[in-house]
């Protein structure tokens, strides 16, 4: 996007208006809609900066919402929130990113930048997203992270009770985890087995503030190997990792070869 958004309304769709990468046309720049050109697997991601105010974002396909953002940056603060989703589309359906319906927000949404969706179409094709649909108030070290509602599970490799993946088949694999964080701060790791991958931290100290962080990890995953995200082995933070309708920690993860 181009221009800062001020003040957006509820429903607002919003339209990133330069177009970097449009590889099958699927992409209008003039109503901010992807219609997908193919059947298929496909990635999303969005990323969503404010600038002295507050904003919640949503991820449609047709007319359901498949996740949710939210960011807290008032007196002048300055951040940006991310989300992705992973899912099922048919060809035809059209998928975008609006201010959320039932809170509009205020402030300014400054330059956002919708990446491109990836879409794999191949046998053998393994994905899944999922969210977290309740918040973990003050969570141990070591406490798993458990995204109980299960969007998508191309290959059923994710298991919402446990919060693991388990790998179906060998190859070089993309993971994403997004967590939110309300008056708190918290470190989380992506494990595969006992070894850990990655790790984000954000702190969100103070009455109100909220924010979310994501972590992105690629790497290659056996068959039969756990990947899962947890709390950090020897620093567990404090407060909220927080989950509303305003925004959702969230899991995904997809086979890349």
């Amino acid at each position: 996007m181009s221009k800062p958004e001020i003040n957006p309304s509820a429903h607002l769709t919003l339209r990133y208006d330069v177009p970097v990468t449009n590889v099958g046309n699927g992409y209008n720049h003039v109503t901010g809609i992807f219609t997908a050109p193919t059947s298929g697997i496909y990635v999303f991601i969005w990323v969503t900066r404010v600038y002295s105010g507050e904003h919640s974002t949503e991820l449609m396909i047709n007319n359901a919402g498949y996740e949710t953002t939210f960011l807290w940056a008032k007196n002048g603060d300055d951040g940006s929130v991310s989300g992705n989703v992973v899912a099922n589309i048919t060809k035809g359906d059209s998928v975008f990113v609006r201010v959320h319906s039932s809170y509009a927000g205020d402030g300014y949404i400054h330059k956002r930048l919708l990446l491109q969706p990836d879409n794999t179409a191949s046998d053998g094709l393994v994905a899944f997203y999922a969210y977290m649909s309740n918040n973990e108030n003050n969570p141990s070290a070591h406490h798993t992270l458990i995204y109980d509602v299960s969007v998508t599970n191309v290959g059923s490799g994710y298991n919402h009770v446990t919060g693991i993946f388990t790998a179906p088949t060998s190859g070089v694999y993309v993971f994403i985890w997004v967590t939110r964080v309300y008056n708190g701060e918290h470190p989380t790791e992506l494990m595969i087995n006992t070894a850990v991958y990655g790790v984000t931290f954000l702190r969100a100290k103070g009455s109100s503030n909220d924010g979310s962080v994501s972590g992105t990890v690629v790497a290659n995953v056996t068959k039969g190997d756990s990947v899962f995200v947890r709390v950090h082995s020897t620093y567990p933070g404090d407060g909220y990792i927080a989950s509303n309708e305003h925004g959702h920690p969230s899991f995904s993860g997809w086979l890349l070869h």
